[in-house]
């Protein structure tokens, strides 16, 4: 079952009640193996980019990072907002933009409820241990936002599927792929192919 939202903008939305995160403590929680995947699905509202040229234009900080933990879950907060769930990041190679600290928070537009994890579109979470590419925006909170949701981060050796999030049952059965999609794989893999191209072996 869909819920349908509106994100514009997306970082607005995202970001309620999230200004007080210490990205320091490294105090981490973690996605359990067997845990849910919600059939609820948040649905938002936002451009999908054409190429891998317009995502670095829009793109505050590209950069190489490894994901440390987790710091919260997203959850409904007072006044019927959601907060994002808040993922530290290790940064490992700044591309471009201008950064000088070692580890960012990066706001990741799902939740987890007693359904279990509740995703905006498309998005699979980040995991644990494992390297991406991130093309992010500054939210001005000292948290970074994904630029272009799904189509903000990369791995460069998980799969993507043509197959909706739904259609898996627990958190251990998506960790293979980067991106699940009905719609927008193709759209995806596409810019995957660049980012690789570009950065892959920097």
């Amino acid at each position: 079952m869909k819920k349908l939202m509106s994100l514009l903008p997306v970082a607005l939305f995202f970001l309620t009640g999230c200004n007080t995160v210490d990205s320091s403590d490294g105090d981490y929680v973690f996605l359990e193996s067997n845990q849910a995947i919600s059939q609820n699905q948040l649905s938002a509202s936002y451009p999908v980019p054409n190429n891998l040229n317009q995502i670095e234009q829009n793109s505050d900080l590209v950069i190489k990072g490894k994901v440390l933990g987790i710091q919260s879950f997203g959850e409904y907060i007072e006044g019927g907002d959601i907060a994002s769930t808040l993922t530290e990041v290790d940064v490992l190679e700044v591309f471009d933009g201008d950064y000088n600290e070692s580890h960012l928070v990066v706001a990741e537009p799902y939740r987890l409820t007693d359904e279990g994890v509740e995703p905006v579109g498309h998005y699979v979470p980040l995991e644990p241990e494992e390297e991406y590419i991130f093309f992010l925006q500054d939210s001005g909170e000292d948290i970074w936002m994904l630029n272009y949701m799904g189509f903000g981060k990369y791995h460069l050796e998980k799969e993507v599927l043509n197959q909706s999030i739904q259609s898996f049952y627990t958190y251990e059965e998506i960790k293979a792929y980067d991106f699940l999609s009905d719609s927008e794989a193709n759209k995806y893999s596409s810019i995957r192919e660049d980012v690789f191209n570009v950065y892959g072996n920097q």
